[in-house]
Protein backbone atom coordinates (compact mmCIF):
# COMPACT_ATOMS: atom_id res chain seq x y z
CA UNK A 1 0.00 0.00 0.00
CA UNK A 2 1.40 3.26 -0.91
CA UNK A 3 1.38 6.08 1.52
CA UNK A 4 -1.67 8.11 0.08
CA UNK A 5 -4.08 5.05 0.23
CA UNK A 6 -2.85 4.29 3.91
CA UNK A 7 -3.73 8.09 4.21
CA UNK A 8 -6.83 8.45 2.75
CA UNK A 9 -8.03 4.94 4.25
CA UNK A 10 -7.39 6.76 7.63
CA UNK A 11 -9.13 9.95 6.52
CA UNK A 12 -12.43 7.91 5.49
CA UNK A 13 -12.36 5.88 8.62
CA UNK A 14 -11.86 8.65 10.95
CA UNK A 15 -14.69 10.72 9.12
CA UNK A 16 -16.95 8.17 8.78
CA UNK A 17 -16.71 7.44 12.88
CA UNK A 18 -16.58 11.39 13.97
CA UNK A 19 -20.03 11.48 11.77
CA UNK A 20 -21.54 8.60 13.99
CA UNK A 21 -20.17 9.63 17.54
CA UNK A 22 -20.86 13.65 16.66
CA UNK A 23 -24.32 13.27 14.88
CA UNK A 24 -26.13 13.69 18.63
CA UNK A 25 -24.09 17.15 18.66
CA UNK A 26 -24.79 18.27 14.62
CA UNK A 27 -28.16 18.18 15.29
CA UNK A 28 -27.90 20.00 18.16
CA UNK A 29 -26.13 22.86 16.34
CA UNK A 30 -28.61 22.80 13.12
CA UNK A 31 -31.41 23.14 15.40
CA UNK A 32 -29.61 26.31 17.12
CA UNK A 33 -28.89 28.12 13.86
CA UNK A 34 -32.03 27.39 12.34
CA UNK A 35 -33.58 28.61 15.90
CA UNK A 36 -31.39 32.04 15.90
CA UNK A 37 -31.51 32.88 11.98
CA UNK A 38 -33.40 31.94 9.01
CA UNK A 39 -31.91 30.27 5.94
CA UNK A 40 -29.79 27.45 5.65
CA UNK A 41 -28.15 25.24 8.40
CA UNK A 42 -25.22 24.12 6.28
CA UNK A 43 -22.93 27.25 4.37
CA UNK A 44 -21.56 25.78 0.93
CA UNK A 45 -18.77 27.53 -0.70
CA UNK A 46 -16.51 26.88 -3.86
CA UNK A 47 -12.69 26.68 -3.23
CA UNK A 48 -9.47 25.28 -4.56
CA UNK A 49 -8.31 21.35 -3.94
CA UNK A 50 -6.48 18.78 -5.17
CA UNK A 51 -5.15 19.76 -8.41
CA UNK A 52 -6.39 22.93 -7.88
CA UNK A 53 -9.68 21.62 -9.03
CA UNK A 54 -12.81 23.59 -7.40
CA UNK A 55 -15.22 21.36 -5.09
CA UNK A 56 -18.09 22.78 -2.39
CA UNK A 57 -16.90 22.93 0.88
CA UNK A 58 -19.28 22.39 3.88
CA UNK A 59 -19.53 24.59 6.93
CA UNK A 60 -22.05 25.37 9.58
CA UNK A 61 -23.64 28.74 8.61
CA UNK A 62 -22.17 31.22 10.94
CA UNK A 63 -23.01 34.53 9.39
CA UNK A 64 -26.24 35.74 8.41
CA UNK A 65 -27.84 34.95 5.54
CA UNK A 66 -25.66 36.62 2.00
CA UNK A 67 -23.14 37.61 4.21
CA UNK A 68 -20.27 37.62 1.89
CA UNK A 69 -21.64 40.58 0.16
CA UNK A 70 -20.32 43.10 2.72
CA UNK A 71 -17.02 41.46 1.92
CA UNK A 72 -15.03 38.52 2.60
CA UNK A 73 -13.19 39.52 6.50
CA UNK A 74 -14.56 40.04 9.47
CA UNK A 75 -14.25 42.55 11.71
CA UNK A 76 -14.20 42.73 15.58
CA UNK A 77 -17.75 43.05 16.59
CA UNK A 78 -18.23 41.75 12.76
CA UNK A 79 -22.51 42.27 12.80
CA UNK A 80 -22.76 39.68 10.23
CA UNK A 81 -21.64 36.59 12.81
CA UNK A 82 -24.38 35.21 15.11
CA UNK A 83 -24.40 34.27 18.38
CA UNK A 84 -24.25 31.06 17.20
CA UNK A 85 -21.36 31.40 14.65
CA UNK A 86 -19.53 33.29 17.39
CA UNK A 87 -19.53 29.96 19.31
CA UNK A 88 -19.31 27.68 16.63
CA UNK A 89 -16.12 29.63 15.01
CA UNK A 90 -14.60 29.94 18.88
CA UNK A 91 -14.28 25.99 19.27
CA UNK A 92 -14.10 25.16 15.78
CA UNK A 93 -17.48 23.28 15.51
CA UNK A 94 -18.18 24.81 12.46
CA UNK A 95 -15.64 22.56 10.75
CA UNK A 96 -18.00 19.79 11.38
CA UNK A 97 -19.45 18.90 7.90
CA UNK A 98 -16.19 18.88 6.45
CA UNK A 99 -16.13 15.33 7.54
CA UNK A 100 -18.47 14.71 4.60
CA UNK A 101 -16.14 16.49 2.56
CA UNK A 102 -13.60 14.41 3.26
CA UNK A 103 -15.70 11.08 2.59
CA UNK A 104 -16.62 12.48 -0.64
CA UNK A 105 -12.79 12.62 -1.48
CA UNK A 106 -12.38 16.53 -1.84
CA UNK A 107 -10.49 17.00 1.70
CA UNK A 108 -8.51 15.24 4.01
CA UNK A 109 -8.04 15.47 7.71
CA UNK A 110 -4.76 17.18 7.54
CA UNK A 111 -2.95 19.90 4.58
CA UNK A 112 -3.25 22.91 3.35
CA UNK A 113 -6.41 25.33 4.02
CA UNK A 114 -8.36 25.45 1.17
CA UNK A 115 -8.53 28.84 -0.57
CA UNK A 116 -11.20 30.69 -2.43
CA UNK A 117 -11.24 30.47 -5.93
CA UNK A 118 -10.16 34.47 -6.11
CA UNK A 119 -8.58 35.04 -2.85
CA UNK A 120 -5.55 35.72 -2.76
CA UNK A 121 -5.38 34.60 -6.35
CA UNK A 122 -7.26 32.98 -8.72
CA UNK A 123 -5.22 29.69 -9.29
CA UNK A 124 -3.58 30.63 -12.55
CA UNK A 125 -1.90 33.85 -10.48
CA UNK A 126 0.02 31.58 -8.39
CA UNK A 127 3.65 31.49 -8.73
CA UNK A 128 4.73 27.23 -9.12
CA UNK A 129 6.23 27.23 -6.00
CA UNK A 130 3.18 28.20 -4.73
CA UNK A 131 0.92 25.47 -6.97
CA UNK A 132 2.29 22.85 -4.72
CA UNK A 133 -0.23 23.24 -2.19
CA UNK A 134 -2.32 21.83 -4.40
CA UNK A 135 -0.38 18.45 -4.93
CA UNK A 136 -2.51 17.47 -1.93
CA UNK A 137 -5.56 17.34 -1.01
CA UNK A 138 -6.54 20.31 1.25
CA UNK A 139 -7.53 20.05 4.92
CA UNK A 140 -9.73 20.57 7.61
CA UNK A 141 -6.65 21.23 10.35
CA UNK A 142 -3.42 22.21 8.95
CA UNK A 143 -0.64 24.72 8.61
CA UNK A 144 -2.48 27.92 8.37
CA UNK A 145 0.28 30.42 6.73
Amino acid sequence: MTYRTIKRVGDVTVSVLALLLLMPVMVVIATLIRWESAGPVIFRQQRLGLNGEVFTMYKFRSMCVDAEKGGVYETAGDPRITRAGKFLRRTSLDELPQFVNIMKGDMSLVGPRPTLLYHPWRYEEYTEEQKKRFLVRPGVTGWAK
